[in-house]
């Protein structure tokens, strides 16, 4: 299977690792990257292991969707690079594509 990326879905993953990058640091962008990568490889090899978006069931194209769900920290960077403790942030991703 190819993967084709929209420049709608460029824009949100490139937007996104910003966000990580600013927030978390550059060890936190590069692993996001990593985990869309591999979940995106997972996808070109087995199409049909994510589940059926149920917002779009009714369609003729079966939409599904894949969740990157291990990207947290337990510290925080502040703007001028000091590390703070934080609470866990969880950061949930959700790759949609169709088949």
């Amino acid at each position: 299977m190819k993967v084709e990326w929209t420049e709608h879905a460029i824009r949100q993953r490139n937007q996104v690792a910003d966000y990580i990058r600013w927030r978390f640091g550059f060890k936190h962008k590069k692993k996001f990257t990593q985990e869309v990568d591999q979940a995106v490889n997972m996808i070109m090899h087995n199409p049909n292991i994510g589940p059926i978006d149920p917002l779009f069931e009714d369609r003729p194209i079966a939409y599904r969707y894949v969740i990157i769900n291990n990207l947290s920290t337990s510290r925080c960077g502040t703007r001028d690079m000091n590390l703070v403790p934080c609470p866990v942030v969880p950061c949930l991703v959700s790759i949609q594509y169709a088949v």
